[in-house]
C-alpha cells in the first residue's frame, strides 16, 4: 500500500476532530464525562492505529500488530490508570505501531517518539486554553500527519552513507578477485 503523506494525515486529523466530537456527544448522554473521554481516546487511537497499518508499505505483520494494540488497549482499560498516563499510554502505542510499521532506524523512531511527545503537548495546550475537545484532537493529530516527513529523510540521507561504503567495499573485492586471479597464473 502506498505511504500516507501529509494531505493523508490532514484528512485524518478532520475526521476524527468532528468524528470523535460526533462521538463524545454521543456518549456522555449515557456515560460519565471520563468515561466517555477514555471510551472516545480507545476509539480514536484504535481508527489511527488501524488507519496507519492498512497504509503501512511493510507487507507483513499487519494483523499481528492490531492484535498487539487490541491487547495493549484491553489492558489499559483494565488497569484504569490516571488520564495522563492514559494519554501517554495511547501516545506510546501508537509510537510503537508506527515504529513497526514505518521505521527502520533508531534514529527514526525517537523522531516519531519526539513527534509524538509534541502531539500530545500540543492536544494537551490546545484544551486547556480553548477547553474544546474537537480543536484538541485536531491539533494531536494534525502534528502526527508530519511523521510521513521522518522516514524518507532519514532514509534518504542514510543510502547517501552507505553508498560509498558498498562501493570502496565492491571495488577491494574485484581488486582481491584478480590479485587471487594473477596468482594463481
Amino acid at each position: 500500500m502506498k505511504r500516507p503523506n501529509f494531505i493523508d494525515g490532514v484528512i485524518f486529523a478532520a475526521a476524527a476532530s468532528v468524528g470523535g466530537m460526533a462521538l463524545f456527544m454521543l456518549l456522555i448522554s449515557f456515560f460519565n464525562a471520563l468515561f466517555t473521554a477514555h471510551l472516545t481516546l480507545t476509539l480514536l487511537t484504535i481508527s489511527y492505529i488501524a488507519y496507519l497499518l492498512w497504509r503501512s508499505p511493510r507487507e507483513g505483520g499487519a494483523v499481528s500488530a492490531m492484535l498487539f494494540s487490541i491487547v495493549s488497549l484491553v489492558i489499559i482499560w483494565l488497569l484504569e490508570p490516571a488520564f495522563p498516563s492514559l494519554l501517554a499510554a495511547h501516545a506510546l502505542l501508537i509510537t510503537l505501531v508506527r515504529s513497526f510499521a514505518y521505521h527502520q532506524t533508531v534514529i527514526a523512531v525517537v523522531a516519531d517518539g519526539l513527534l509524538n511527545g509534541l502531539g500530545m503537548g500540543a492536544a494537551i495546550w490546545a484544551f486547556s486554553v480553548t477547553d474544546s475537545l474537537p480543536i484538541s484532537f485536531w491539533s494531536y493529530f494534525l502534528l502526527q500527519a508530519l511523521f510521513c516527513l521522518i522516514t524518507p529523510r532519514l532514509a534518504h540521507s542514510e543510502k547517501a552513507v552507505d553508498e560509498p561504503v558498498n562501493d570502496r567495499f565492491t571495488a577491494a573485492y574485484h581488486s582481491a578477485q584478480m590479485a587471487l586471479r594473477q596468482l594463481s597464473n
